[in-house]
């Protein structure tokens, strides 16, 4: 059965880019759809062939990637029958131990189509998926945020990013807006020097970015996290957990207000 849709976790898309380790992620994430049924096997003959068949890889690319990710991505070994071999795919918990990072609350699902296209630059499509995990899923909320703050968060320079905006990305300019005598609402101008004159511009505030993916429902994600021991969803949860680490993780998503209210509620 050919696989549809491929589950991306945000937080490891972003780390495998960081790390240079995007084309083992993909192919990680590549052989999780084709192995649908879960059992975390595939026989190395027949998985090449699945890659190459719904995933457009060249048949030396996907050995070339197979063995630089053996070891951490999964293990190539003997299987029941001496004369063949087998994948035996790591798990979402050794992935993000390997990686150092946590595992999201939600998976991000792209279709297949969107992860390679029709196999050319495929490669720079499949990091733009996982570039694009950084961003809100389409249907949630995103807030204005600037290419400098991505760069940071990221690693992805502000040239890669417009390049991969192409591939997975939904991008929306914002101005800022004022409102005129008739009490219309127009754009805010903006005076620009330059070397003999000035000229108005629209003010522009940081754009806003959506994943063309959908959030999926979290499946093994929150029992991974919790069996990772470092990783702490709430305020609450980390004040409480008596093993905690003297410098643990803790999740993007907190505020102040909210570390303050648990410390408060403690």
């Amino acid at each position: 059965m050919p696989p549809k849709h491929v589950r991306l976790v945000p937080n490891l898309s972003i780390t495998a880019l960081q790390y240079k380790l995007d084309k083992e992620l993909c192919m990680w994430y590549s052989l999780r759809a084709i192995n649908y049924w879960g059992s975390g096997r595939l026989e190395l003959q027949s998985a090449v062939y699945a890659l190459k068949l719904w995933f457009h890889y060249p048949k030396s690319s996907a050995y070339r990637i197979l063995d630089s990710g053996n070891g951490v991505f999964w293990k190539i070994q003997p299987s029941r029958d001496i004369n063949r071999l087998q994948i035996q795919i790591q798990s979402l918990k050794q992935v993000a131990e390997y990686l150092n990072t946590d595992c999201d609350r939600n998976f991000v699902e792209i279709t297949v189509h969107d992860f390679v296209g029709d196999g050319k630059n495929r490669v720079a499509r499949q990091r733009g998926c996982l570039y694009s995990t950084f961003h809100p899923p389409l249907g949630a909320k995103a807030l204005p945020i600037s290419r400098a703050s991505i760069t940071e968060a990221t690693g992805v320079n502000r040239r890669t990013q417009q390049r991969y905006d192409r591939y997975a990305v939904e991008r929306t300019a914002n101005f800022a807006n004022n409102q005129d005598v008739d009490g219309r609402i127009i754009p805010i101008l903006e005076l620009v020097d330059g070397k003999s004159r000035q000229w108005p511009i629209h003010k522009r505030l940081g754009n806003t970015y959506h994943c063309r993916g959908y959030r999926s429902r979290a499946g093994m994600l929150q029992k991974v996290n919790a069996a990772l021991g470092r990783f702490f969803m709430t305020g609450r949860s980390y004040f409480k957990y008596p093993r905690r680490q003297e410098d643990p993780y803790l999740m993007p998503c907190w505020s102040a207000q909210s570390l303050c209210c648990a410390v408060i509620n403690l």
